[in-house]
């Protein structure tokens, strides 16, 4: 894939057409690992879900919407409903099937989640820690 630039726009190999602001926090594209090429965030996911199915792990975000009504839990996440396991942009989204929270050495707290994955493959994640939203995941062996 290429990019060709027209006036201040950039162009993705797909034709969709990012500012070319490298300046933003937020400047409409991605940038692929091996080649530092920009890519429309579309472009991007397409690329990050093909090395998830080819290589069997990937680090994603752990988000949810939080409760209208927040209820005292000793569930992890309780605040939250509708928990997903998305990558940055939330183009990519699976719905978490099951979660527990655990205790570690270091990082204090340890949370376990399952999720499957579009083709139906299941997935585990683990999250270390209570700041920050990143999960480490791997495909589960023997589980397509």
């Amino acid at each position: 894939m290429t990019t060709a630039t027209i006036s201040n726009e950039t162009h993705c190999a797909c034709g969709k057409a990012f500012a070319d602001d490298a300046t933003s926090f937020l400047p409409g594209y991605a940038r692929k690992a091996d080649t530092d090429e920009r890519v429309c965030y579309p472009c991007a996911a397409a690329g990050e879900l093909a090395d998830l199915h080819a290589t069997g792990k990937a680090t994603l975000y752990l988000t949810g919407e939080p409760k209208s009504h927040p209820t005292l839990s000793t569930q992890p996440f309780g605040w939250l409903e509708d928990v997903k396991v998305t990558n940055w942009t939330g183009l990519i989204s699976f719905r978490a099937t099951g979660w527990n929270r655990g205790y570690h050495n270091i990082a204090r707290t340890r949370t376990n989640v399952w999720f499957i994955d579009d083709k139906g493959a299941e997935w585990w994640g683990v999250l270390y820690g209570e700041n920050t939203q990143l999960l480490h995941c791997r495909r589960l062996k023997g589980r397509r």
